[in-house]
């Protein structure tokens, strides 16, 4: 890690986290968004600025967390995933 980029974070108040060597699982979530966003939006769209990267990003991010389900989360969305699981949470808790 570059000492100037984890002085500028430390001024920041981010906190990194690193795992332990052969142990990739901190980024193994963000990679494999990244690597359905490149794959399902950036390679199939023309950006005229960056104002309409941006837009497009919100509008997939909305799409990936509402409407696309997950074969991991048993075919439904984030959303409706995180809904069920604090559903269960308060229902336990009463």
């Amino acid at each position: 890690m570059s000492r100037t980029f984890c002085k500028h974070l430390k001024e920041k108040g981010v906190n990194q986290s690193f795992s332990r060597g052969a142990t990739p699982y901190d980024n193994s979530v963000c990679e494999a968004f990244f690597s359905i966003l490149k794959q399902e939006e950036f390679y199939r769209s023309k950006y005229k600025s960056e104002q309409d990267l941006r837009r497009s990003i919100c509008r997939f991010m909305l799409f990936y967390n509402t409407k696309r389900p997950h074969s991991l989360l048993r075919y439904r969305t984030p959303d409706a995933y995180e809904a069920a699981y604090f559903k269960r949470i308060n229902e336990s808790e009463k």
